[in-house]
């Protein structure tokens, strides 16, 4: 696969938004977009030297969707010097309220990617496409496909669990065996539930972290893209 790396400012804002952009090596007709966003990364990792931001730790998943010819755009939403991140977050609090200011944010990050990428790369797809995340970075994926849902195709969550589901779409959610959803992350309502289409899948090894470049275990990257395949195809 091809990269490219871009520095959006966002001049509302005020934030640069570092992305990176993964092509198929081939170039063909099919130009579908899947958009990503990585998990929480704190402001003692985002310091530290050497530091790979979450945006680049992914690669795997990357690799994945351009080999099915699917362009993959992966935006940094954590930047060094927020003060309003998760450490900031009072856990007794129900989180997705609480933590509703960073899904808005990787929002407001997303829509203004998706502009300036139409004035980089026009040809692509982006007036529907595949939404996907780790952690914060899929509860960031859920909320937008809450807002914009026909702008979605499919969204892909590997183990985020404190947004809700709110609307209709179609969903393939990852889980670990280490963590636990939020009480009504999945919606209890009968009516709503009519319009989810949801897989679950808890991989046999998996555990929050293992979504990762560097944590993910060879068993548990079968089980992803086994499980993506079936989905994306059915």
């Amino acid at each position: 696969m091809h990269k490219l790396d871009f520095i959006f400012f966002d001049t509302l804002s005020g934030r640069d938004i570092p992305v990176c952009v993964y092509l198929p090596l081939e170039k063909n007709n099919d130009r579908q977009v899947v958009v990503f966003s990585h998990g929480y990364q704190e402001q003692h990792i985002l310091c530290h030297k050497g530091n790979i931001p979450g945006y680049k730790k992914y690669e795997y998943l990357a690799e994945f969707f351009t080999d099915r010819n699917y362009v993959f755009i992966s935006i940094q939403h954590d930047l060094i010097g927020d003060d309003d991140g998760l450490e900031t977050i009072d856990q007794s609090l129900v989180q997705h309220d609480a933590r509703e200011h960073l899904y808005k944010r990787g929002v407001e990050n997303i829509l203004f990617v998706l502009q300036e990428m139409q004035n980089e790369i026009p040809e692509l797809e982006y007036e529907k496409f595949i939404i996907c995340g780790h952690s914060n970075g899929g509860d960031i994926s859920k909320y937008f496909a809450n807002i914009y849902p026909e702008m979605v195709s499919d969204v892909i969550i590997l183990d985020g669990r404190r947004c809700r589901i709110e609307g209709p779409m179609r969903i393939l959610m990852f889980e670990a065996n280490d963590t636990v959803a939020d009480q009504e992350v999945v919606p209890q309502d009968s009516v709503l539930r009519s319009q989810i289409e949801l897989i679950s899948v808890k991989p046999k090894d998996a555990l929050h972290k293992s979504y990762c470049d560097d944590e993910i275990t060879n068993s548990v990257k079968k089980s992803i893209f086994n499980a993506i395949d079936f989905f994306i195809q059915y």
